[in-house]
């Protein structure tokens, strides 16, 4: 007898995993997201993102659930240090590879011909106040580059000695809404929350920006719901993409800058993905999968086979529906078993 019954409930065990493979090879035919129109979209980048999370009552993320890291060349490593380290406030990770970390988020660096996003980077820190205040040693350290610093209302904008743009908003907000007398313990650690710029009420790397061509972020924002299942919002010259909890890449139309474009050549950022197969399905009979020559010797994608060993794959163009190549932006893409999901950070605040 309980011998039956275990077979029947391991029946039931392999009969979900089944339908589980079979609901999983439909989704990798069609991976439709909403695409949304805000209904009252602000111009700014900051008041953008947090327009998404307020018009968005679900607290749910899906198709692309965790922004890790972004990958960028700078032009050499002392400036870089004094620049991310000691005036942004990064930490340094205790490996030999050359990460700096805020929050649970990173930065991976490497030295060469700099690199340059064509946009900006939005960055939550524990404190404005204390950015300031190391401002005077960095503009020393830092003269004869492209480093600048401008008060921008709110935030702080500040230019790296390459020329890429970031934008320094406290984590805690203090015009957000208070929290109601009598709520519960939860509730009250969490009202206002995506008021503010945090990550998830945490230092780190809110929003990237990015250039697209004029009258092409519907179409961007298009691939990823199809390609990943993304909820994607709208506004009259941008599409915002949830790439974890109040985390997004903002993508802005603009006039074709050529120079800009080839400044970014190579940036790449690695995201994590739920319908990971499906994914590479996708994006493979559509072409778009790619090994990176440059880090051949950590994972290779040229077949299904490759990607799985390695538990993730690359691509690198962002096309519209007829296979028009929109932007170039690398992906670094894996899945959720993967041995680096949501791995522990090393973050000091400073």
């Amino acid at each position: 007898m309980l011998r039956t019954a275990v077979m029947f409930a391991a029946g039931v065990v392999v009969g979900a995993a089944v339908a589980t493979r079979a609901s999983t090879r439909r989704r990798a035919t069609l991976a439709r997201g909403p695409v949304a129109a805000l209904s009252n979209p602000p111009a700014d980048a900051a008041d953008l993102v947090r327009s998404c999370c307020a018009e968005d009552d679900t607290l749910d993320v899906n198709g692309i659930l965790w922004l890790e890291h972004v990958n960028l060349v700078v032009g050499d490593r002392e400036r870089a240090e004094a620049f991310y380290v000691d005036l942004l406030g990064f930490t340094p990770c205790p490996s030999p590879s050359f990460h700096v970390n805020l929050g649970r988020q990173q930065l991976h660096l490497s030295m060469g011909t700099p690199q340059v996003i064509h946009g900006c980077v939005g960055l939550a820190v524990p404190s404005l106040d204390s950015v300031r205040a190391r401002m005077p040693a960095a503009a020393a350290e830092l003269a004869g580059t492209k480093f600048a610093a401008v008060e921008e209302g709110s935030a702080l904008r500040v230019t790296c000695p390459w020329g890429n743009v970031y934008r320094l908003y406290p984590v805690a907000d203090d015009a957000g809404p208070a929290a109601e007398e009598g709520l519960p313990k939860l509730a009250r650690l969490q009202a206002g929350i995506d008021a503010g710029m945090g990550v998830g009420g945490q230092p780190g790397i809110r929003y990237i920006e990015l250039a697209v061509p004029r009258r092409r972020s519907a179409a961007v924002g298009t691939f990823y719901s199809e390609q990943f299942g993304c909820d994607v919002q709208l506004a009259a010259d941008a599409a915002v993409v949830p790439v974890g909890p109040s985390c997004h890449l903002v993508f802005r139309e603009c006039d074709a800058d050529p120079v800009a474009e080839a400044a970014m050549e190579g940036v790449h950022i690695a995201i994590y993905v739920s319908d990971w197969k499906g994914a590479y399905e996708r994006l493979s009979a559509l072409g778009l999968t790619w090994s990176n020559p440059r880090f051949t010797h950590l994972d290779m994608c040229d077949d299904f086979e490759q990607a799985r060993a390695s538990r993730q794959f690359r691509f690198k163009h962002i096309v519209d529906p007829s296979g028009e190549r929109l932007l170039e932006l690398e992906h670094e893409t894996r899945a959720l078993r993967h041995f680096q999901w949501f791995k522990p950070v090393h973050y000091l605040p400073a």
